[in-house]
């Protein structure tokens, strides 16, 4: 599974409301953490921005097979936990 079909799939109205109810930027996300062996979909953890440019992590389930994705949560990172820009963990 690559990035191309994240971007291809379909979202259930539910999850579409709740992802617009953050007001995130679309066209400004990136996945920055993939998660192949969740059940019962594999997940990828996505970074996005608000309209007021705050960050956003989220967290969405995609079933391949029907073309549909799960929102499953979202997020605002905090820099204890991620380095600047929110892409990437710190180290323990």
């Amino acid at each position: 599974m690559d990035k191309r079909l994240l971007a291809e799939c379909s979202s259930s109205q539910k999850s579409k409301a709740r992802f617009d109810a953050r007001r995130a930027k679309s066209q400004k996300v990136k996945i920055i953490e993939t998660y192949y062996e969740d059940k019962p979909f594999p997940s990828f953890l996505i970074l996005g921005y608000t309209e007021d440019k705050r960050p956003l992590h989220m967290v969405i389930g995609v079933n391949s097979e029907d073309f549909e994705l799960y929102f499953i949560t979202a997020y605002q990172p905090m820099l204890e936990i991620w380095e600047e820009g929110f892409e990437r963990r710190k180290k323990r």
